[in-house]
């Protein structure tokens, strides 16, 4: 299915989890954050614990 970034829409429903940021970055997010539901059509957000642009990938 691939990976994707902040600013891109969501291409289909279900849980996307955070894979890297889009930067280099010291960030560790939580695993709480590194999960997040998103719905098709939506905007990917950034990074959950930095707010800065990140990937993330579906895994089903």
């Amino acid at each position: 299915m691939g990976k994707f970034h902040t600013g891109q829409s969501v291409p289909s429903t279900g849980t996307y989890h955070f894979v890297g940021h889009m930067e280099n970055s010291a960030c560790q997010p939580t695993e709480n954050e590194k999960r997040i539901p998103l719905t098709a059509g939506e905007t990917f957000p950034p990074c959950r614990h930095c707010k800065t642009g990140a990937f993330w990938e579906i895994r089903l």
